[in-house]
């Protein structure tokens, strides 16, 4: 198996008639890194299909350049510079555009993979070790509307059934969501104005996410986010 890329992720998803080849492909490329987006616009070049309509660091222009040009595929970062691609997708989807979405990342965990999952992400791309050539096989299948070998859902039900602790068999959708938000080092304060609930709700859940985790501090559990790929550690960023 070459690289990490995984068609068709949503689960349950039948087989699909056949459609024919397009000629043309049209691409918006969201990607942080100036390198990784240097290289996705060369292979899309390469192609002789495959036109890049807009290519961008930022999350706010991807979701523009999405409603304006309406392209085929968004490949998208994961961890941009001011959105996180999740909220992207969400947006752009918001918009009644819907382009299949190949998400790239340099964050495969768990979390990460379930998430993008549960999002119903058409393609990941694993940016530590897939190269060009998994890249453009990505594209290729997308175009072609292809389903890759890779079983994407049978990896997560695969770790999950290995791993007692997994965090999909304790945590609830809003604790998860809280303790993103504690990985980041928000305040009981400011995770309730957030969500929308009281302070004191927020406290309860927090003791609920120490109890359920087996941690003894709130330090812990920044500790525990950051490491399991809730949240990403914040560092400088060279996009541009």
């Amino acid at each position: 198996m070459r690289g990490h890329f995984i068609a068709g992720l949503a689960e349950g998803e039948g087989e699909s008639s056949p459609i024919p080849v397009r000629s043309q492909f049209s691409v918006v490329i969201a990607e942080h890194q100036l390198l990784a987006r240097e290289v996705f616009e060369s292979i899309c070049a390469n192609t002789g299909w495959c036109r890049v309509c807009a290519s961008t660091y930022l999350g706010a222009e991807a979701i523009e350049a999405c409603a304006s040009f309406h392209p085929d595929v968004l490949v998208l970062d994961l961890e941009l510079e001011d959105i996180s691609g999740f909220k992207v997708a969400a947006a752009v989807r918001a918009t009644g555009c819907v382009p299949r979405i190949l998400a790239t990342s340099h964050s495969c965990d768990h979390y990460t993979l379930v998430r993008a999952w549960r999002e119903r992400f058409d393609g990941f791309v694993d940016k530590t070790q897939d190269g060009c050539a998994a890249i453009l096989d990505a594209l290729e299948a997308l175009r072609q509307n292809r389903r890759c070998s890779v079983d994407y859902p049978g990896i997560c039900h695969h770790r999950d059934a290995l791993d007692p602790a997994a965090f999909t068999k304790f945590l609830s959708s809003t604790e998860e969501r809280i303790l993103r938000m504690i990985g980041h080092g928000l305040t009981d304060c400011e995770i309730a104005e957030r969500i929308g609930v009281s302070e004191r709700t927020t406290r309860n859940h927090r003791r609920h996410l120490l109890q359920k985790l087996g941690l003894q501090s709130s330090l812990k559990l920044i500790v525990y986010a950051v490491g399991h790929g809730f949240s990403r550690p914040v560092g400088p960023r060279y996009s541009r």
